[in-house]
């Protein structure tokens, strides 16, 4: 019987990194190419969350839509506010 697939996401401050495992090997999941992808978070015009490289990229022309390293803010009870747009920072982290 094959094990099940487990996932693990380490949030860091500077990047964030995901893996699967199961039946005895783990593999290190690639986004665009890349092993790790920047934790910052972007909000669009529309109201659309961005992550990673995109945000990142977007966040040098427009940083008041962007957070970086929204994972310090679990915790606070009132929302974060990007580009006028009010969000959870739950809804933030987990994109």
């Amino acid at each position: 019987m094959a094990s099940p697939l487990r996932l693990a996401i380490d949030c860091g401050t500077s990047f964030t990194v995901a893996a699967v495992a199961g039946n005895g090997a783990a593999e290190i999941i690639e986004s665009n190419g890349e092993r790790r992808m920047p934790s910052v978070v972007f909000a669009t015009e529309s109201g659309t969350i961005l992550a990673g490289r995109a945000a990142e990229d977007m966040a040098a022309s427009q940083p008041s839509r962007a957070m970086r390293a929204p994972k310090r803010h679990l915790g606070e009870p009132s929302p974060v506010v990007l580009g006028g747009r009010s969000y959870a920072v739950v809804d933030l982290v987990a994109a």
